[in-house]
Formats: C-alpha cells, sequence, structure tokens
C-alpha cells in the first residue's frame, strides 16, 4: 500500500505500520485448518457448528492476547468469514454425500432385485 494514501483511508501511518510489524503469517495456517475440516469432517451439522465456534474462540482468544486489540479485531473478521463459508461448504458437502449414499444404496437393491 502506498504511503501517501494511508491518511486517505483514515489510517495513521503509526498504526499501518504497527499492523505490518504485527503480522503473523501464522495465523493463515488456521483458514486452511478451517477450509480442510470442513471437508474432511462429518458429523451432525450442530455439532460442526460448534467445533467451528469453539476454534474461532480460541483463534480469538489468542489473537488477541499474543497480537493485541489491533490484529485481534482483523483476525476475528477472517476467521468469522472462513467459518462461516466453511460451515457453507460442509452442508454442500454432506449434502452430496448423502446423495450419492442413497443412490449407490438404490443401485445395490436393483441389483439384488435383478438377480431373484
Amino acid at each position: 500500500m502506498n504511503l501517501d494514501k494511508i491518511n486517505y483511508y483514515g489510517v495513521s501511518r503509526a498504526d499501518y505500520q504497527a499492523c505490518q510489524e504485527q503480522i503473523d503469517r501464522r495465523a493463515t495456517t488456521y483458514l486452511v485448518f478451517v477450509v480442510l475440516v470442513a471437508v474432511l469432517l462429518t458429523d451432525k451439522f450442530w455439532t460442526t457448528g460448534a467445533f467451528y465456534l469453539a476454534m474461532l474462540l480460541v483463534l480469538s482468544f489468542c489473537s488477541y492476547y499474543f497480537k493485541g486489540p489491533i490484529m485481534w479485531e482483523l483476525d476475528s473478521f477472517n476467521g468469522l468469514t472462513f467459518t462461516l463459508v466453511a460451515l457453507a461448504l460442509n452442508y454442500i458437502v454432506q449434502r452430496e454425500r448423502i446423495a450419492s449414499f442413497l443412490l449407490f444404496n438404490k443401485y445395490k437393491e436393483n441389483q439384488r432385485e435383478l438377480r431373484v
């Protein structure tokens, strides 16, 4: 970001530089982990939602404790966004798995009927 345009966006140079110094590349690991869990975790939707809520609370607590309030706001927003996307992804994946399972069972049932 161009430092001349920072004041135009309402951010002081000191705040911008403080944020740049506090950026932690490991925070993106949470985002990847959330998406992987959405695809791999097979459980009830409410249980999965509770698990995501617990992960988001841990992320928010660690972010506030280790990075401070400025980065906590950004990490919480990113975490909440990815959590909602992951829940939607989990719902879609589980719905497709159930549809595939039902189709496979119907196929097996039709095979049994044809043999008899």
